[in-house]
Parts: structure tokens; C-alpha cells; sequence
């Protein structure tokens, strides 16, 4: 029998998106989609898997805008249309992995006014052979490097427009252009390299979508990262009913409401403070609802 104090995890995530829901009309830039397990959020007796949930990040106004709970990871590619139908698309790009490079996605984005940078792997082994065998034949590159920490970085992309070929085979929607990027990593005593292939939406130049590609990673760097560092997801046990579901949901308020604290301090510090502190509390809150 469910508890009186039971929280229905579809109307708590509904009235987060319903609160988010100014901050998503509001949109622009990168949005980045990628899935995260609540590693510890088993069960071995009863046989039940971590909890996996597709979260959405607004890169540039480093904000969570929804999460979804999906069964496996392989059932991202039914979770992440039903995210975006809550969000206005104009003038945003959605980036995400290969799992997500699916033509009912691109078709959902482009009739929404949005842009799409969606990486191709083998898992679409002809889609794939053939755009690599597109960029074997051209020579027009950007290069970008950075150093430091004890490390080289180059990037070296091409963006190709001229479809004509690829989509009498594929007919993806509302595809503009397809790119890759070829990254190297020096190290004192390690040299690695690897090559990462986009559809893209828009003709981009080639250092726009370098650009657009790295920003894709900051929902590991700004989000995943943080929830497991600062908030202990990862640690967290909860396990029974839906409350690591809840649970993961509330971290991702105080992370969103937190980033909006104009202090200097580092997200661990102002957490705690806000622990300690009912009126700092009570400042962030109103700050954040201020904002809407």
C-alpha cells in the first residue's frame, strides 16, 4: 500500500517543466541530450537495475530543463521527443550522441524551427560508410588546438554541403550539411586520436561546429560531473519506490537554482551554506523564482 506522503514522480517532473517552463521559452544556443545511471540506486535481491534518465542542459544558461526515466539506455530514443515537445526550438541547437541519430528526431527538430548536430556511429552502418566515404574526398579543413595541463589538443574539421548523393539513399530531414572532426591528444608519453562524424542541419563552418561539438560536452563537465562531485548522486542508495527518481529531480533544482547565486563561492560551499542558513536559503529561492 502506497504511503499518504507518496510523490508521483510524472506530476513532481510535470510541475518542474511547468516552473522551467519561462527559462524554455527563452531558449538559444546549445542543448545538449545525454542519459546518466543512478549507479548506486540498485537492488540486488529484488534483481532492479540503477536507475538511467536522459537529461536535457541548456549550455549557456547552464540550466536543466527536464529529465526522463527510461527503462534501459537503449530506450533514450523514446524518451528524448517527449522532452523536447515541452521546449521552444527557435533558434536553438540540440546536439546528442549517436544513439539519437534517428530521422524521426531530426524531423521533430526541424519542424519546430530548431537546428540539430547529431553524431553518426556504426550502429548506422551504411549512413555511416557513406559519409565517410563523402569526407575522404575532401580536403578543406579547420584546425584548432589548444594546450595545457600537460597536453596538445588539435581539431581538424571539415564541413561538406553538397547532399545530393547522400540523400538520394538516406533522405534525412531537414539535413543541411554532414562534417567530421578528427581529434588528436598529446600527452608527455601518450599521442591518441580519434574521428567523430555529425549530420548536421546548417551549412556551418567548420570552426562553428567544432565549437557547437564541445559545447555538447559540457552536460558531462557542468551537470554530470557536478551532480557526482558536489551533490554525491552517485553515492546516494536510495532505492525503493520512486524515490531516487524524486530525489535525482530535487538535485537538479538546487543545481539550477544554485547556478543563479551571483556569490563567488564554489557550488560545495554555497550548498552547505544553504544547509546552514535558512535566510541564504530563503535568498536563493527567491532569486531563482525572480528570475522566471
Amino acid at each position: 500500500m502506497l504511503s499518504r506522503w507518496y510523490l508521483d514522480p510524472k506530476a513532481f517532473h510535470e510541475q518542474f517543466l511547468t516552473f522551467m517552463s519561462d527559462f524554455a521559452a527563452q531558449l538559444k544556443g546549445v542543448v545538449a541530450v545525454d542519459g546518466k545511471s543512478l549507479r548506486r540506486a540498485y537492488d540486488h535481491v529484488d534483481g532492479q537495475s540503477p536507475l538511467h534518465l536522459v537529461n536535457v542542459w541548456a549550455v549557456e544558461q547552464r540550466l536543466v530543463l527536464g529529465q526522463l526515466l527510461v527503462d534501459e539506455k537503449s530506450n533514450e530514443i523514446q524518451a528524448v521527443p517527449d522532452i523536447l515537445e515541452w521546449l521552444s526550438l527557435t533558434d536553438v541547437t540540440i546536439t546528442a550522441d549517436a544513439m539519437h541519430c534517428q530521422r524521426s528526431l531530426s524531423k521533430q527538430i526541424t519542424e519546430a524551427n530548431g537546428q540539430y548536430v547529431l553524431a553518426v556511429k556504426g550502429n548506422q552502418k551504411t549512413l555511416f560508410d557513406d559519409i565517410r566515404f563523402m569526407m575522404e574526398h575532401e580536403a578543406d579543413t579547420t584546425v584548432v588546438t589548444d594546450s595545457g595541463h600537460g597536453r596538445i589538443e588539435t581539431r581538424s574539421a571539415t564541413v561538406v554541403s553538397d547532399l545530393n548523393w547522400l540523400q538520394e539513399g538516406h533522405q534525412r530531414p531537414g539535413l543541411g550539411a554532414v562534417g567530421h572532426i578528427t581529434r588528436r591528444r598529446e600527452l608527455v608519453n601518450k599521442t591518441t586520436e580519434e574521428t567523430a562524424y555529425y549530420l548536421l542541419s546548417d551549412a556551418m563552418s567548420p570552426a562553428r561546429m567544432i565549437d557547437v561539438t564541445r559545447q555538447h560536452w559540457a552536460i558531462e563537465n557542468s551537470l554530470h560531473w557536478v551532480l557526482d562531485i558536489t551533490f554525491k548522486e552517485d553515492e546516494n542508495r536510495t532505492r525503493r519506490g520512486h524515490g531516487a527518481e524524486n530525489l535525482a529531480l530535487l538535485r537538479k533544482l538546487a543545481l539550477n537554482a544554485t547556478e543563479r547565486e551571483p556569490s563567488k563561492g564554489s557550488k560545495k560551499g554555497n550548498r552547505k551554506k544553504a544547509g546552514w542558513d535558512n535566510d541564504y536559503l530563503l535568498a536563493i529561492i527567491q532569486q531563482f523564482a525572480q528570475l522566471r
